[in-house]
């Protein structure tokens, strides 16, 4: 069983595991759990974490990095279907560009080109494909969450 975090500060991620903090879980084993970014960069970004606060990838044992591998491989294709998008970026920070200090996954849908109100870099042309990120709406987080969550 995963060892309850061990900080001196209060985690937003622990919070979420040990169920303090409000989120929108969409997965979740002994050793990880994943649930939706509350400032997503696009639609359906997931955030897959371990059961133990541990701030860098690198120092996991090996239990929690296989666990989130599995984890990762699961939701992204419940995430491609759920979004019928088969395009995403997965993303780990560790140190640089890491604002939550708890080792962690973005799962992130790529544009999908099919739309027009959706664009991207192409040859020199530029065009936007990160309008910015924005907080989640809970109406749409419902809804996203329980599409993901019936595809795993």
């Amino acid at each position: 069983m995963p060892s309850k975090a061990q900080s001196l500060e209060p985690c937003a991620f622990c919070n979420i595991i040990e169920g303090t903090e409000p989120s929108y879980k969409i997965y979740e084993t002994d050793y990880v759990v994943g649930f939706l970014d509350i400032q997503p960069a696009r639609r359906g970004h997931v955030l897959i974490i371990p059961k133990v606060h541990i701030e860098l990838f690198s120092q996991l044992p090996e239990k929690y990095a296989a666990a989130l591998g599995d984890a990762l491989v699961k939701v992204s294709k419940a995430l491609t279907l759920a979004l019928d998008n088969q395009a995403l970026t997965v993303t780990l920070n560790q140190v640089y560009a890491q604002v939550v200090p708890h080792a962690h996954f973005h799962i992130v849908p790529a544009p999908d080109f099919r739309s027009t109100s959706t664009s991207a870099r192409v040859g020199n042309n530029k065009v936007e494909v990160f309008p910015g990120r924005h907080q989640l709406d809970d109406d749409d987080a419902i809804e996203v969450a329980k599409m993901i969550k019936s595809r795993l």
